[in-house]
């Protein structure tokens, strides 16, 4: 492909136009086919400050904010809670979405987090389970895909002293 461009002057503007296009063109066909499943399985007028109603093993009844719901992008939170499958998701006879396969005191935990998600300048840390919990709790983080980045150092070293320290030895 480069030896085309060497040889044919202005083609390689066109080539990267083409392709441009292309991609638009797809991306485009990508938010039609989201928008058409919102109107067929969802909510098309779902909004960040919804309040979302949970029943969690019919033992635990959570409210929280849409918005708190979906903060992790690319979660399966995030998905499930968007509004693209509202009418999709399993329901109790008093409409709360039920969670049947979730252990209370874990999505509490996990409710927690998202909020300190939201409010959080960096990314904070998952919250604190008792060991006997804790594989309980990562598979739970793992399996709604809610692993961030760790957070930056706080504490950079200071250069000048790295320097000092690196001549004297």
């Amino acid at each position: 492909m480069l030896e085309e461009l060497h040889h044919k002057p202005g083609s390689g503007l066109k080539k990267i136009k083409e392709e441009n296009q292309a991609i638009k063109s797809r991306y485009k066909d990508i938010i039609d086919r989201q928008e058409a499943l919102a109107f067929q399985h969802g909510c098309e007028h779902a909004k960040p400050s919804d309040i979302i109603y949970l029943n969690v093993r019919r033992t635990e009844l959570f409210t929280r904010r849409r918005d708190i719901l979906t903060v992790v992008k690319g979660s399966r939170l995030e998905a499930l809670f968007s509004g693209r499958w509202e009418n999709q998701l399993l329901r109790d006879e008093s409409e709360r979405v039920f969670m049947r396969n979730v252990i209370p005191d874990m999505f509490k935990k996990i409710l927690e987090y998202l909020y300190m998600v939201k409010i959080a300048d960096d990314t904070p840390p998952l919250p604190q389970v008792a060991d006997e919990d804790k594989e309980a709790f990562d598979m739970y983080v793992d399996f709604f895909k809610l692993r961030l980045p760790s957070a930056p150092r706080q504490h950079r070293p200071n250069r000048q002293y790295l320097l000092l320290w690196t001549r004297r030895k």
